[in-house]
């Protein structure tokens, strides 16, 4: 995740947030310009967010909104890339939240009963407002990873409301997905149920 520097209110009541400064691109834009991405550069991002959502989800945190646009892609000396999990803005606390929702952070999150989140990425719960858990975290980190090895969307939907329209009709099985390590991540963008 990106790192907190400060936070605080400003003498007029308004929040700040100011966070350590990320030199890269995002991970949409990166695959924009590489096309398909190697299997085991996508398995490392992949760790890397899947810590990044491990840690989020420790403390109640579900992301509500992972897609190549919210990981930053900074390159480390060895030339390798550090994965950074951005954009908590549409997150909320779930029922194991270490935070009080009464707190004043916990009202600043959204809640359950509205559609959060970027089409094609969106669990079939969540596109059809139902409330989600961390599962929904994990199923858009596997579209998100197939896209990746694949160098297309995996879910095509224009809009929340396409991609909730598209839900309750049943998800199709996931198209095939190249080489044998993609196998994994398409069963991990799979709906319960399908492709089993």
């Amino acid at each position: 995740m990106v790192g907190i520097i400060d936070c605080g209110r400003l003498a007029d009541g308004r929040t700040f947030l100011v966070t350590e400064l990320v030199r890269g691109p995002n991970l949409g834009e990166f695959m924009r310009t590489q096309g398909r991405i190697h299997w085991s550069l996508a398995c490392d991002l992949g760790a890397q967010i899947a810590e990044a959502l491990v840690a989020a989800h420790s403390v109640g945190i579900v992301h509500r909104d992972v897609c190549p646009e919210h990981v930053l892609l900074e390159v480390r000396d060895d030339g390798s890339y550090w994965a950074k999990l951005t954009n908590f803005g549409v997150s909320r606390m779930s029922g194991n939240a270490l935070v009080d929702p009464a707190h004043e952070l916990g009202s600043t999150l959204t809640r359950t009963g509205k559609i959060f989140g970027t089409p094609g990425y969106l669990a079939p719960e969540q596109a059809v407002g139902e409330e989600v858990d961390e599962a929904a975290d994990t199923y858009s980190l596997g579209v998100m990873l197939w896209e990746c090895m694949n160098g297309r969307r995996l879910w095509e939907a224009a809009s929340v409301e396409d991609a909730g329209a598209a839900a309750p009709r049943g998800a199709r099985a996931a198209p095939a997905v190249r080489g044998r390590a993609g196998a994994r991540v398409a069963g991990a963008a799979a709906p319960a149920g399908v492709g089993a």
